[in-house]
């Protein structure tokens, strides 16, 4: 997946998006969260072809129509923060509850959380 990323994808750097992570098993899983200090980190990634890339990692993350219901994770179009800029990207959410899953603390964990923007636009600028 590392590969097909950085074979179809431009990595734009390390941003931010509002979020907790929780330890599911031997992965993690991205949560919504609603206080202005609840961040994530994960490396944003321009797409040359979304619509080839997209199908290929809902499928890793079992989000695609192939899967059964209920779903592990939730593709969802977020908006990150990354230098100063913010864009629109999909992320990943887990889609099942958390309880009793430890916290990722400050919700940073090397290689753990990856966004992808689908159409590279700046939204506005802090």
């Amino acid at each position: 997946m590392a590969q097909m990323l950085e074979d179809g994808s431009d990595w734009m750097g390390v941003s931010q998006a509002q979020g907790l992570l929780y330890l599911i098993d031997w992965y993690p899983g991205l949560v919504s969260a609603d206080a202005p200090d609840q961040w994530v980190e994960g490396d944003l990634y321009r797409m040359a072809a979304p619509e080839h890339i997209l199908p290929l990692l809902d499928d890793f993350e079992e989000c695609s129509p192939r899967f059964d219901h209920p779903l592990e994770y939730r593709r969802k179009m977020v908006t990150v923060e990354q230098a100063g800029s913010l864009y629109r990207a999909w992320t990943y959410f887990y889609n099942h509850p958390v309880t009793n899953r430890p916290l990722i603390q400050a919700g940073k964990e090397d290689g753990i959380s990856r966004f992808s923007v689908e159409r590279l636009h700046r939204t506005c600028s802090i």
